[in-house]
């Protein structure tokens, strides 16, 4: 259960604090057998570290064994949150979730998540743009250009980024007129609801690079996202498989029954397993951890 995952891992950051291991830059997934063992991968700059002592973590429920796996892999500047370029795909009628957009003061693209009336951490839009606050927010410029229309929106707001810890990372811009089928998304069809994700997940997307693409939800995991702040943790949902790729930032995350999963933001591309993704938090619902980097979305 996902809230298992979380302990484990806010547990096994915290030791890694206390001992003062440098060079992290991902903790998790977690992997918990029903006979109460698990196993955290550490995914490190440097080796040569030893880890090997198990750690005991109570979950509120039952003691698990947890063995920390220490996988060596240097991210530096490998990290991308996934805004490409220079020529997305461009497809001609309405827009749809999965077609392109960007700041038109940005070089790179993103994707276009969905377009609906909705309220995100309590504040309404109509008839709104949905996609990365890296792909629509510029400091300087509101412009947002789409697919065959060009110039074709305003960035409305924007998340701060990050957040009190969290990297809420997602904007709306507000179209000049309605050119765009409301909740649909190219490849998939409508968004028929929304759940927050749960690990074992089938999830499927539609991307401005990759197209339609799907791949196993692999669990919460802490990562270094921001190349800014490169020591920096946050707590997001990881995917297994060839999921996203630069230029896939925004795009919607959907399971079979076509709910709304939450937003491809990142990733490192050419590694599996690390391709992360902001899950959704339906209005009234409670986050498996209060840490967790997360949308509080309602449609309207």
């Amino acid at each position: 259960m996902d809230w298992e995952h979380a302990i484990v891992l806010r547990r096994v950051k915290t030791l890694l604090g206390d001992i003062g291991v440098a060079g992290i830059w991902g903790i998790g997934p977690v992997f918990i057998d029903e006979d109460g063992t698990a196993d955290c991968i550490v995914r490190m700059n440097v080796g040569g570290v030893d880890l090997s002592d198990p750690v005991f973590v109570y979950t509120g429920r039952r003691t698990l064994v947890v063995t920390l796996r220490c996988e060596t892999h240097s991210r530096l500047n490998a990290a991308n949150l996934f805004v490409g370029g220079p020529a997305p795909r461009i497809f001609p009628g309405r827009l749809r979730g999965g077609d392109y957009c960007q700041n038109t003061a940005w070089c790179g693209y993103g994707t276009i998540s969905f377009f609906s009336s909705v309220r995100i951490d309590g504040r309404q839009f109509d008839h709104a743009c949905v996609s990365c606050a890296h792909v629509l927010q510029h400091p300087q410029n509101t412009d947002v250009e789409a697919g065959p229309f060009g110039v074709c929106m305003t960035v409305e707001w924007a998340s701060p980024l990050p957040d009190a810890g969290k990297w809420t990372d997602v904007a709306v811009a507000k179209p000049y007129n309605r050119i765009a089928d409301e909740l649909v998304v190219r490849g998939l069809g409508k968004i028929q609801g929304m759940r927050q994700p749960a690990a074992g997940d089938i999830v499927l997307k539609y991307g401005a690079t990759t197209g339609l693409t799907a791949g196993l939800d692999f669990g919460l995991v802490w990562r270094a996202i921001d190349h800014t702040a490169p020591t920096t943790l946050y707590l997001v949902r990881t995917v297994w498989g060839n999921f996203s790729a630069v230029g896939d930032s925004g795009a919607a995350v959907l399971d079979q029954s076509r709910n709304l999963l939450g937003l491809v933001v990142g990733g490192i591309p050419g590694l599996r397993g690390e391709q992360w993704y902001l899950p959704v938090l339906p209005e009234g619902e409670a986050p498996p951890d209060s840490e967790l980097s997360a949308l509080r979305l309602g449609f309207v």
